[in-house]
C-alpha cells in the first residue's frame, strides 16, 4: 500500500514538471529580443501589439502577418513605441494585470503555524477538561 502511494506521488510529480517544463519551452521558442522585435516593426510584419505596461518594462505580445505569435520583454523606452508608430502597428496598451484576490492571502501564510499551535492547544484544553470530567464521574460512582 505504502509502495502504491510513493509510486503516485512521484508520478503525480514528473507529470507537473513535464507540463512546466513543456509550457516554459514553448514560451521560449517566441520570445523575441528587443533587436528581433524592432526588426520585424521596421520591415512591417508586425501589424498589431498588445503592450502590459509592468513596473521596469513592457510586455509586447502579438503576432506577425502570417500568424506567429511571439513576445518580448523590453526596458520601458518611448523611442520604442515611437517606432511603432512610424510603422504603422497599431497599439493597444494595458496596465499591469492587479493580482489576484487570493495572492493577498498567500502573506498570511506566515501565520498559518500560529493558528495550527493555538488550535492544537485548545484540542488539548477540551481533551483535558473531558478527561478530569470523566475522571470526576468515576471517582463519584466509586465513592457511592
Amino acid at each position: 500500500m505504502k509502495k502504491k502511494i510513493v509510486f503516485a506521488v512521484v508520478l503525480i510529480a514528473l507529470i507537473l514538471l513535464a507540463a512546466f517544463l513543456i509550457i516554459h519551452f514553448r514560451k521560449a521558442e517566441n520570445s523575441w529580443s528587443r533587436k528581433e522585435f524592432v526588426q520585424a516593426v521596421q520591415s512591417g510584419k508586425i501589424d498589431a501589439v498588445k503592450i502590459i505596461v509592468e513596473k521596469n518594462n513592457y510586455r509586447v505580445e502579438g503576432a506577425t502577418r502570417n500568424g506567429l505569435v511571439f513576445h518580448s520583454i523590453t526596458a520601458k523606452d518611448p523611442s520604442l513605441l515611437q517606432i511603432m508608430n512610424d510603422a504603422g502597428v497599431d497599439i493597444q496598451v494595458e496596465p499591469e494585470p492587479s493580482p489576484p484576490w487570493w495572492a493577498a492571502l498567500a502573506g498570511l501564510a506566515v501565520f498559518l503555524p500560529i493558528l495550527i499551535s493555538l488550535v492544537q492547544l485548545v484540542v488539548m484544553v477540551f481533551v483535558l477538561v473531558y478527561i478530569k470530567k470523566i475522571h470526576d464521574v468515576l471517582k463519584n460512582k466509586d465513592i457511592n
